[in-house]
C-alpha cells in the first residue's frame, strides 16, 4: 500500500512538473473573464444571516418538463431552471459534488427539504458563505450542474506510462486549473472517466457512474457564452497535457529546443555583426595609423 502511495505521488510529481513546462511553451487563450452580476434577478434574494454571513435557498425542481416549455424558454437561465431530470437534481444531493462546488467557489452547499415537497420542504440547496459574491458563485455553479452535460475527450492515441498522472496533469494541482476555468467562464468543469490502456490507480479514481467512460472533460455551462469559453481554456489545456507527455518521455528536448533557438539567434548576431577578416600579409587600417609617424607637434611652420 505504501509503495503504490510513493508510486502515485511520483506520478503526480512528474505531471506537475512536465505541464509546467508544457504551459510555458504553449500560450495560453486569451478569453474575456465572465462577469459576476451581484443583482441578478434569476436567483433568489441573498440574506446576511445575524452571524454576519450571507445564505440562499436555491429550489431545485425535480419535476420532469414538457418537452415544449424547454423549447419556449428564450432566457438560458429560466430554460436550466425548468429541464431538470432526475439525474441531474441526484448529482446535487452527493457529498462529493457538493465538496466540488465549494471547491471551485469558496461557498458552503448543504442540500434541504425532499424531491416533490412543497415550498420550504421542497428539495432546496442552502448556498452560504461570508461575502454575497461568493454565495452567488455557488448558485451559479449549481445551476450549471443542473445544465446538460458536454465532453471533450482525452486523446485516445496518445499513450501514457504509468509513472505519469494524466488526471492530474488534466486538473492540476489541487484541481487548480478547474478552479480558473470556473473564474473565467462560468462553467462547472470535471475530469470523469478513466484511460482506456490500463489506469493507475491514482488515474482510475474519480469514480461514480462515469469510472467506465473515457477520460474527459465534463462540461456543464448555461449559456452558450459561457460554454465557448470553457472549450477554449480545456482545448489548450489538452494541448498542454499532450506535450507534458513528450517532455516527460524526453525531458531534454526541452533544453534541446531552447538550445536550438539561442543557436538561431547567434546565426543571426553573427550575420549582421560579422567583423571584416583582413587577409595575411595585409595592413588593416588600425594597423597603419599605429605605424605612421606622428608629426611633432614642435615643428611649427615659419
Amino acid at each position: 500500500q505504501a509503495a503504490n502511495e510513493m508510486r502515485a505521488a511520483a506520478a503526480r510529481t512528474a505531471a506537475y512538473e512536465a505541464m509546467r513546462v508544457a504551459s510555458l511553451m504553449l500560450p495560453k487563450p486569451k478569453v474575456e473573464k465572465e462577469v459576476l452580476n451581484e443583482d441578478d434577478s434569476s436567483f433568489p434574494e441573498v440574506q446576511q444571516l445575524p452571524n454576519g454571513l450571507f445564505s440562499m435557498d436555491l429550489a431545485i425542481s425535480t419535476n420532469l418538463p414538457a418537452a415544449s416549455s424547454t423549447e419556449s424558454a428564450s432566457d438560458p437561465a429560466t430554460a436550466a431552471a425548468t429541464a431538470v431530470r432526475p439525474e441531474s437534481w441526484q448529482r446535487l444531493l452527493k457529498k462529493e459534488t457538493q465538496q466540488k462546488i465549494r471547491e471551485r467557489t469558496g461557498a458552503a452547499v448543504l442540500a434541504r427539504g425532499k424531491p416533490g415537497g412543497e415550498g420550504k420542504k421542497g428539495l432546496h440547496l442552502r448556498i452560504t458563505a461570508d461575502k454575497k459574491a461568493t454565495v452567488l458563485r455557488g448558485a451559479i455553479c449549481a445551476r450549471d450542474l443542473l445544465c446538460a452535460k458536454q465532453q471533450l475527450m482525452f486523446p485516445p492515441h496518445v499513450a501514457v506510462p504509468a509513472n505519469f498522472d494524466a488526471v492530474a496533469a488534466m486538473q492540476g494541482p489541487d484541481a487548480e486549473f478547474l478552479r480558473q476555468v470556473f473564474d473565467i467562464s462560468h462553467a462547472f468543469v470535471d475530469v470523469q472517466g478513466r484511460l482506456s490502456q490500463g489506469a493507475s490507480p491514482a488515474q482510475a479514481s474519480n469514480g461514480g457512474s462515469s469510472a467506465d467512460e473515457p477520460l474527459n472533460f465534463a462540461i456543464f455551462a448555461c449559456t452558450e457564452d459561457s460554454l465557448d469559453k470553457a472549450v477554449a481554456l480545456i482545448k489548450w489545456r489538452l494541448a498542454c497535457v499532450e506535450e507534458a507527455l513528450k517532455q516527460h518521455a524526453d525531458p531534454d528536448s526541452f533544453l534541446r529546443q531552447k538550445q536550438a533557438q539561442a543557436g538561431e539567434q547567434q546565426n543571426d548576431t553573427s550575420q549582421t555583426l560579422q567583423p571584416r577578416i583582413a587577409a595575411p600579409g595585409s595592413v588593416t587600417a588600425t594597423e597603419n595609423c599605429m605605424q605612421a609617424p606622428l608629426p611633432d607637434p614642435r615643428r611649427l611652420p615659419g
